[in-house]
């Protein structure tokens, strides 16, 4: 199937159905980001109270966990329901079902990235010492680009890791396993279509992210006079300050009810049509 194929039936579904996927993201995402928008304004305003500090911490890691069951919520509902209309109280329940698989999930990947991080670091490091300053700066642009077409590699590789954990209830690593067999032979294809959909997708995301520093930036110019700048960080007065994190949080919202959804519906259309053809075991 094409990727305008796959793309088309991708919008048609998410337009069907963008009031459901608003309306549990505004209840597991905008209002728990408005509470953390708040925190955050006060401890940033106030960072030598400790109790501020301490409770900012404590509401970013509760939306961090909200962002992760909204997340697979998502995947479960497209996965589960494949083409028809979704409800949010499903999204719940199955985001609830499979939320410590899906944060397992994320770990790993992120154990696994760090880990080649550290591995290409290390030997960086130790030219650090050397005179040639242009060697220097050349390895460390060849470590660069390797740690990153590493992690594309890998993106693709298991990218339909949760699909596969969700629709057929498999273990974690035997869903790793199982979108390494379903990717192998295809990679090139299935990274072009990610591509091109990440190419959309991101076009997007740029311009409601300059429309957002647009509005920060005007409404931040009359109080100019009174920022402070601690670590080089500009700390504006308490109103301001909490206007621009609002500000911020409603425009990540409105990213994430576009890309969330639209990343779920995309990559599923995607592994059901390639599924066709291709058996997992």
């Amino acid at each position: 199937m094409s990727f305008g194929k796959i793309f088309g039936d991708t919008w048609r579904e998410y337009v069907s159905n963008w009031k459901v996927f608003t309306k549990f993201l505004l209840i597991f995402l905008l209002i728990p980001s408005v509470i953390l928008a708040i925190f955050s304004s006060y401890s940033q305003v106030n960072l030598a109270n400790m109790g501020l500090q301490f409770a900012s911490g404590i509401m970013g890691i509760l939306f961090f966990g909200l962002f992760i069951l909204a997340s697979v919520g998502i995947i479960y509902e497209v996965i589960k329901k494949k083409k028809g209309k979704y409800e949010y109280t499903s999204m719940f329940l199955g985001g609830k079902e499979y939320f410590w698989r899906y944060l397992g999930f994320i770990m790993l990947l992120s154990v696994i990235i760090l880990g080649i991080l550290i591995a290409l670091i290390i030997p960086f490091i130790l030219l650090l010492g050397l005179s040639n300053r242009i060697l220097t700066a050349v390895v460390g642009g060849i470590f660069m680009i390797a740690f990153i077409v590493v992690i594309v590699y890998l993106f693709v590789r298991w990218a339909f890791t949760p699909y596969i954990l969700i629709n057929e209830n498999k273990h974690l690593m035997e869903s790793f396993s199982s979108s390494s067999r379903f990717v192998k032979g295809r990679w090139v294809k299935i990274f072009g279509y990610f591509l091109m959909f990440g190419l959309i997708v991101g076009v997007i995301e740029v311009i409601i992210f300059g429309i957002t520093e647009a509005i920060n930036f005007l409404i931040s110019i009359p109080f100019e006079d009174l920022v402070r700048v601690i670590d080089e960080v500009k700390i504006y007065p308490l109103k301001i300050q909490l206007a621009r994190n609002l500000i911020s949080s409603i425009s990540s919202f409105i990213i994430n009810i576009i890309t969330l959804p639209l990343g779920a519906l995309f990559t599923k259309n995607l592994y059901f049509s390639l599924k066709k053809n291709n058996k997992i075991s």
